[in-house]
């Protein structure tokens, strides 16, 4: 995503919750990990960074010895494919295209287009080429390129290398959901929702190493309190219908995936962005309301 919309967004292709009293945490230190089970099956869920700077050091044993067991892996959604490769550019446009009567501009508004074209001219976009685009989209076109200028890249984030790992175990690879569902997700806010998520994400963007590094450092550490705190709160009272569309109703979704898994038998790792595992509404509290304890293991 990845601190509050931005980093959603940089987490949506994506925090632990102090809500749930898990096991207490293996002594060594790495992202938070959890494991629910039963008499046949184990499943780990495993909170990502979608996109990281290369010399972000965050593969523990008990990470490797996890993903080791599984013999399914599950990751988001497809975007490796060459169906996926293919088809999300296409569904963006889709989706994330103004009316014709309607231009960026128009949306957002002068003080908001001028924040948002400080930040363009900075990174070398022009605004022109953006006006067609709805402000989700927008944002995470700028979100996507200012973290690459700042030394982040999808090759160095968690799920590239777990799928790596599980086509080299020759594991089964399963998804949460479609890219469509994601896309769908962030095309289903309003304008007023996603003005206040622009509202938040813009802000991120003007000091990227406030917002990010302190929820990296939460992350890499599996400091949960900490990432709620600096992803999740303000999210939640600032723009809540992002929030329920990037979060809430996603894992509801993917409840239904893990516990029809929790009907069969197996090993799986689950690798979804660290925002799903966090706070009130996460997967975690999810599972707990339906008699379903996740036990933390790192």
């Amino acid at each position: 995503m990845t601190k509050r919309f931005c980093l959603a967004l940089a987490f949506f292709a994506a925090t632990f919750s102090g809500a749930v009293h898990a096991a207490p945490a293996a002594k060594e230190t790495g992202p938070a990990m959890w494991v629910i089970s039963d008499a046949d099956t184990r499943i780990y869920l495993f909170g990502t960074f979608h996109i990281l700077p290369k010399d972000v050091k965050w593969q523990t044993e008990a990470f490797k010895k996890a993903l080791a067991e599984a013999t399914v892996v599950a990751v988001e959604t497809d975007t490796e494919s060459p169906y996926a490769r293919s088809s999300i550019g296409a569904m963006l446009l889709e989706h994330g295209v103004n009316p014709s009567w309607q231009t960026l501009r128009g949306v957002l508004g002068a003080e908001r287009y001028s924040k948002l074209g400080a930040i363009a001219k900075r990174y070398g976009i022009e605004m022109g080429k953006l006006q067609s685009y709805r402000p989700w989209l927008v944002m995470m076109m700028l979100s996507d390129k200012v973290m690459q200028a700042n030394g982040f890249s999808r090759d160095f984030g968690v799920e590239r290398i777990v799928l790596a790992e599980a086509l080299a175990q020759h594991d089964k690879i399963l998804t949460m959901e479609t890219p469509e569902a994601q896309i769908k997700a962030l095309a289903a806010m309003d304008t007023p929702a996603a003005l206040d998520s622009f509202d938040l994400a813009i802000a991120d963007l003007a000091d990227l190493k406030t917002s990010v590094d302190p929820l990296l450092t939460a992350w890499r550490t599996g400091d949960v309190d900490a990432i709620d705190r600096l992803s999740g709160v303000e999210m939640r009272r600032d723009a809540p219908a992002a929030y329920r569309a990037l979060l809430v109703n996603r894992n509801a979704n993917w409840i239904e995936r893990l516990n029809g898994w929790m009907k069969g038998k197996g090993t799986y790792f689950v690798a979804v962005g660290a925002a799903h595992l966090a706070g009130p509404d996460s997967v975690l509290v999810m599972l707990e309301k339906r008699g379903v304890k996740a036990t933390r293991v790192q």
